[in-house]
Order: structure tokens, then sequence, then C-alpha cells
């Protein structure tokens, strides 16, 4: 039996001082059994990426916005002590924002792990506060990823060997361990980071390395939606997903779901179950192996993207190519609007069936009505 269970706090959750405090308070009561610990995944607050990213493009205000959120929280969170802590890490921020013209490449990723950093820094102090006994890991110690740019992924063999010893030592001294998502080094020792849905990927890839049942990825929304709410007013939560319509999802950009998150999954046994939940909402579950619940030939998800002078219209779910009452329903809606029927080109994969049609202004209104007829 899995002696771990992995949790992430996404940077959604994460924003003011009140949050931290509601965080801590959520893990000291998260319903574990008693023979399991806890391993939190923490990203940067809410906003705080994207400010970085502009401080090292030049941006002062940018810069300015993260060291007075870091400090508010941290006087709100742990009084002077804690404030005095986390000073010393902005000026090292600053600093080195301040030291170059052209903040890129691993001198980017080292002024992007802060976020991370100060993040832990925070939520540690929190936890403490709720009386729990917490271990706090490292991941530029135990994390270790290679290649280079756009194409960083973890190396497995070399970070399980450095994580296993340590949560041995973990499970000894407490049942919470907390570890920075998103960042890692290289071989050489560099801090690298881990691209978009980094902090996703870190929890799973700990999860798959721990032998933990489940990850948990804790957002602001309770689920993965059935479609965009900014282009279906009437959503649904998607109860579960298969392992293959996630990753179908996540290829055509579906809100929340990041193809790396569901690598370690697709190469090791473990984890078996990935949740993507509010702390108050059973959330959307995906599962590596199909129990049941993933329904054959039902559209579970549509998801939009325009390519040059075409949006492609995706409907996801196993086996619905296959399903001939899904496809006429489809291309009922689509023969409402003119001239889609005529330029319509079909195709499909095991987890999809793709519509590509000419871009239009009421591209919105046709996946409304295609949601409400499929899904309703």
């Amino acid at each position: 039996m899995s002696k771990f269970l992995v949790v992430k706090v996404g940077g959604s959750i994460l924003r003011d001082s009140r949050s931290y405090l509601d965080v801590a308070s959520k893990i000291a009561n998260y319903p574990i059994t008693p023979n399991k610990a806890l391993i939190v995944v923490v990203s940067a607050a809410k906003g705080v990426t994207d400010n970085l990213i502009n401080a090292c493009e030049g941006d002062k205000a940018s810069l300015e916005k993260v060291v007075n959120f870091y400090l508010e929280v941290a006087r709100d969170v742990g009084g002077y002590n804690l404030e005095i802590a986390i000073q010393k890490y902005l000026k090292e921020l600053e600093g080195l924002v301040r030291s170059t013209t052209a903040c890129e490449g691993l001198f980017k990723d080292v002024v992007l792990s802060y976020g991370e950093r100060v993040s832990k820094a925070l939520l540690l102090n929190a936890l403490k506060n709720e009386g729990i006994k917490v271990s706090d890991l490292n991941a530029i110690d135990l994390i270790v990823a290679r290649g280079k740019s756009d194409s960083v992924v973890i190396d497995y063999k070399a970070t399980k060997t450095r994580l296993t010893p340590t949560l041995a030592k973990v499970l000894r001294s407490s049942k919470v361990a907390l570890i920075e998502g998103f960042i890692a080094s290289n071989s050489e020792g560099f801090t690298v980071t881990l691209g978009r849905g980094g902090s996703d990927y870190t929890a799973s890839s700990i999860a798959s390395l721990v032998n933990a049942e489940e990850v948990h990825l804790i957002t602001d929304v309770p689920g993965v939606f059935t479609a965009d709410p900014t282009y279906v007013d009437n959503v649904k939560v998607v109860r579960n997903l298969s392992l293959a319509e996630a990753l179908e999802a996540s290829r055509h950009n579906v809100k929340r779901l990041h193809i790396k998150t569901f690598e370690p999954m697709r190469l090791f046994n473990y984890p078996r179950v990935l949740k993507i939940r509010s702390f108050d909402s059973l959330g959307t579950t995906i599962s590596r192996v199909s129990n049941g619940n993933c329904s054959e030939g039902v559209v579970k998800t549509i998801a939009v993207k325009t390519i040059g002078k075409n949006s492609e219209i995706v409907l996801i779910g196993e086996g619905i190519r296959k399903n001939i009452a899904v496809i006429r329903k489809t291309l009922e809606t689509l023969e409402k609007s003119v001239n889609l029927i005529e330029n319509l080109r079909l195709s499909s994969s095991k987890a999809s069936l793709i519509l590509e049609i000419p871009a239009i202004n009421h591209v919105k209104e046709v996946v409304r009505e295609i949601h409400d007829a499929v899904i309703g």
C-alpha cells in the first residue's frame, strides 16, 4: 500500500494573505489515512510568474508588485520575523534582476524560481502556525531535469535516487512534506524551470516515483468543464476522464490540462488516479486504467482553437467517432450555420472527433449549440 498522497496547491488559489492561511488550514484537515504522509507541492502565488517574466524584460513596476505582494503576505502570515526572512529572498531577487539588462536562459530561470521559493516559505510558516510538523524539501536539491530551454523534462532515475532516501527520513519525523513545484536543477547543478504546467508535472512525477496511488491538483475551479465557460453558460464538471481522453484534451489546450502532467501516468504504474479539483469539490477524476466510469462513446468535453483561417472544434471522448448519434447531432447543428457543412473537414482519433471549419465570428454560438446537442 502506498505511503504517500501528493497534493499540489495551485497559484490560482494563492491570491492574498488570507488564502495562505486558508490553504494551511485545509491541509491540516486533509482527509488521509493515519498510515499515509502528505507531500504538498506549491506554486508561486497568482500572477507572480507573469510579473517576474515582465521584470526580466525590464518592467520595474512588475518586480515591485512581486516584492510588495510577498512582503505584505509575510507580515500578515508570520509577523516581523517572517517579513525579515522573506525580505532576504526578495533583496536577492531585486539584485539579480537589476544586475543585467538581458534576463535570459538559465539566468531567467533563477529569477523565476523565486516565485515558488518565496511562496513555499510563506506556506511553510502558515502550516507551522497550524501546529503541523512539516518537512521542508528543496526542489532544486531533489528534482533533477535534463534538456534545454522549452524541452526541459524531469530525469526520473536521477530524481528517484535523491528523493527516495529523503522521503524515508520524512516519514520518521513528520506526516507532511512541502516542496516547490515548477523548479528543478540540471546535471550541472544549475536551476531550471519546467515550463507551462510545471507544478502539475512536478506533482505527478513525484507521485510516480514514490508509488503514490493518487495525486490531487488543487485549483480555483471545481474540475475540468464540459466546455470553456466563456463560450458556454451551462457548463458542467466532467466527473471522469480516461488517461487517453485527458491526453487528447491536453493536446487541444483544454484548460487545467497540460500534456507533461500525464507523462508519468503513461510511463509508470503510478499514480493510478489524478484528480483536478478545488478543496471543496469532488472534481474530475482521471484514471490510468479504466474503472468503468469512463463511458465509451460519450462526449466529455469540447475544445476550440483557431489555426490560421480555420477553427477547430474538438469533441473529446473515447469511441465517439463510432457513435452515429453524436455525429448526426453534430452535423445537424453545423448545417444550421451557412456554408459550414460545405466547408467541413472531419477527422478523428481514438478519443476525439475533430471538426475543422472556416473561422467565423459566431464560433461561440456554434460551440454552444453543439454542447447543448451532444452534452446537454
